[in-house]
């Protein structure tokens, strides 16, 4: 479950004075998650998943349907932004190539 480490995540930033960012992908709420693991599970996972929302300082929506669906939830009490994943395919394929003997950047 992708929401469990946000909470050692906070407590850390939390004892080193840190801002608690994070990138989130979606919104699955409690329909889905009893679907997806059965009543008495599911209600836990969307206990965790509820609570995590609640986790950082700021949170990175990947599309606006996700950012809506948080500030469902959230309100406004964690500003979100949307930052879309996306791969310049026009950029990548322009970049020219490095010699065999040159180092490449990764990010």
């Amino acid at each position: 479950m992708p929401h469990l480490p946000l909470f050692t995540l906070r407590l850390l930033t939390k004892l080193r004075r840190r801002p608690l960012v994070v990138n989130w992908y979606g919104v699955w709420g409690s329909e889905h998650w009893v679907n997806y693991l059965g009543r008495l599970a599911g209600t836990v996972a969307w206990w965790v998943e509820r609570r995590a929302m609640h986790l950082p300082d700021q949170i990175l929506a990947v599309s606006t349907g996700t950012a809506d669906r948080l500030r469902a939830y959230v309100g406004d009490s964690v500003p979100s932004s949307v930052v879309q994943d996306a791969i310049d395919l026009d950029r990548i394929g322009s970049a020219s190539s490095a010699a065999p003997d040159e180092a490449a950047e990764l990010l």
